[in-house]
């Protein structure tokens, strides 16, 4: 028989586990269509300046930051999108499968993004520059992006390993844009 303190770790541990599996199962819907990993770093001097901006009562808290991060993705999304598709974004709803994850919210590490995206494979072409110059433009960027073609589901494990409480951030639902033709993408595995 075990112990109370070790029952309830283990309980903790599948609950965890349940919750985590819940986010990869829900980003393995869009597998098939996803084209690209890339990363997102934030730039702290940018971060710094608007703190600074801030009158001196007034302190920047972490919500606020967070919020601004994802204020910045959005800014990167639009930006892509437009990019990527012109108009016909506003007109017919063609849209960038993407789906951002935040990472670094806990343990005072540096805060920046993973996303999958997904776009047909006609606009494949000058992909990591236009996603470079999205994110250049974007209030927060940082210099670092890496832009990869999307190779199997480690990425979204590895996106995903930090969903283990619902009380902490971890995909941005705010900024997942889903395609009204997704399920007309292609398959990177046909």
């Amino acid at each position: 028989m075990s112990t109370l303190s070790e029952q309830l770790h283990l309980q903790n541990q599948r609950r965890i586990a349940k919750f985590n599996d819940a986010h990869y199962e829900w980003l393995m819907q869009f597998e098939s269509q996803f084209t690209h990993a890339i990363t997102l770093t934030f730039n702290p001097q940018r971060i710094r300046h608007i703190s600074n901006r801030l009158s001196n009562s007034q302190i920047l808290t972490k919500i606020e930051l967070l919020e601004l991060q994802k204020k910045s993705v959005h800014c990167f999304a639009n930006r892509l999108n437009k990019s990527l598709f012109g108009n016909t974004t506003a007109r017919h709803g063609n849209k960038l499968l993407m789906v951002p994850v935040i990472e670094g919210l806990i343990d005072g590490a540096k805060v920046h993004y993973h996303c999958a995206i997904g776009i047909p494979q006609d606009r494949f072409e000058a992909i990591e520059v236009k996603v470079r110059d999205a994110w250049r433009h974007a209030p927060l960027s940082g210099d670092q992006v890496d832009v990869q073609p999307y190779r199997n589901r480690g990425w979204l494990g590895y996106m995903s390993k930090q969903a283990k409480y619902i009380n902490r951030e971890c995909v941005d639902w705010g900024n997942v844009l889903i395609p009204c033709t997704a399920s007309e993408f292609p398959s990177i595995a046909e």
